[in-house]
């Protein structure tokens, strides 16, 4: 902090003292100041001089005014981060190195398609830094996929950019202003009982390949179908399901790093079904265990539509196998981070935004038994009839 002050000429009759604005003379005495500045440099007492005119200061208000940028701190001057984009690209996929081969091989799709896009004219991109919002949203317009596959894209684009944010390879998130996609995988209602019964009645008939019907491959879906629906298991997690996965009654669904094994306990006849059908290798259930797992994976998303179609319910699709296992535990009263634990879910956060209608309702349930029990209550029912 600076002081000025006057110090007063030897004609003044404030001569020897150090006073503040007034002065008798005309014109007043020059103004001095000291302390220490904006750059922490201490200043002895000495006459202020104005930079613009390179002459002492006399007038007070000028003295204020020069004596305040004096005491601004020097902006510090940071030098703008140039990350190059294929360097953000290797660090972000260097962080899905002990993913599935599945996860790392759309990461690395959706990068490249990134990549490309922002090197292309009229951009011409080297740098991650040169990205703005406008760019995103112009790229997410040009993608022509299926809804959950531009889902899956762009929360891996906002991943993208929240990764080399953190990671300090840019100053401020870009991406941090894009609206979510909404989920377009179709209802999460659970199936009526009335769906489930016209699913397991058309199983006998569901055709093959050749739309020849009571084969194999209709015993195999019916134990597919099963698994999902009394497990939760998703469509690829369902297709890479393993032998040794399977114990009595119990099938391993989930391995996690902290709180080991998750074993989900199925009927009895369920596991019947699933040793009793066709397998594909001495290994997997549904899966030979040759070639890519999306892609037998994605065979199976389309048996399990097929036989949706079949039963009359187009409206659903194969996720609500998945969604019916996670719907009816939280109807019957499972507290939810068990139920995200089943379904594995790293954060019950993600559970509550998928199934946060169903607790809800559970609520409701709660307030409707406390409400017939207060009922039964003479003191309540005194109370309310007076």
């Amino acid at each position: 902090m600076l002081n000025i002050f006057r110090r007063h000429v030897a004609k003044c009759p404030n001569h020897g003292k150090r006073t503040g604005q007034k002065c008798p003379r005309k014109p007043p005495c020059p103004i001095h100041f000291e302390g220490i500045d904006g750059q922490g440099k201490h200043e002895a007492p000495k006459r202020l001089i104005d930079p613009r005119t390179q002459n002492g200061v006399r007038d007070w208000g000028r003295a204020c005014e020069i004596v305040r940028d004096l005491e601004a701190p020097t902006p510090v001057i940071v030098p703008e981060l140039r990350t190059p984009l294929d360097q953000a690209i290797h660090h972000f996929t260097n962080t899905k190195a002990n993913l599935s081969i599945d996860v790392r091989r759309k990461t690395q799709k959706a990068m490249a398609r990134l990549k490309a896009f922002m090197e292309a004219s009229p951009r011409n991109y080297q740098f991650i830094n040169e990205i703005r919002f406008a760019d995103l949203t112009d790229f997410i317009s040009t993608w022509t996929g299926a809804a959950t596959t531009r889902q899956r894209e762009q929360d891996m684009l906002m991943s993208f950019f929240k990764f080399c944010y953190r990671a300090e390879l840019i100053s401020r998130n870009v991406a941090d202003g894009l609206r979510p996609v909404p989920d377009r995988t179709g209802p999460k209602d659970p199936f009526e009982p009335d769906e489930l019964e016209r699913l397991w009645k058309v199983v006998p008939d569901f055709p093959d390949e050749y739309g020849r019907r009571g084969q194999p491959i209709a015993i195999q879906t019916e134990a597919f179908a099963l698994i999902m629906r009394y497990t939760g298991l998703a469509v690829s997690d369902t297709a890479k399901l393993q032998k040794a996965s399977v114990r009595g009654n119990q099938i391993l669904t989930y391995r996690t790093k902290t709180n080991g094994d998750v074993w989900t306990t199925v009927p009895q006849w369920v596991v019947d079904k699933l040793l009793a059908a066709p397998h594909d290798s001495e290994r997997y259930f549904f899966w030979s265990g040759e070639g890519k797992l999306h892609t037998r994976a994605s065979k199976w998303f389309m048996r399990l539509r097929k036989l949706l179609n079949l039963a009359g319910l187009q409206h659903r699709t194969p996720h609500n196998f998945r969604h019916h296992f996670a719907i009816e535990l939280l109807q019957n009263d499972v507290p939810i981070d068990v139920v995200a634990r089943l379904m594995g879910h790293k954060n019950v956060r993600t559970t509550e935004e998928s199934y946060g209608k169903w607790v809800r309702a559970r609520q409701r349930r709660l307030e409707e038994h406390l409400d017939r029990v207060r009922s039964l209550d003479p003191l309540n029912q005194r109370m309310q009839a007076g």
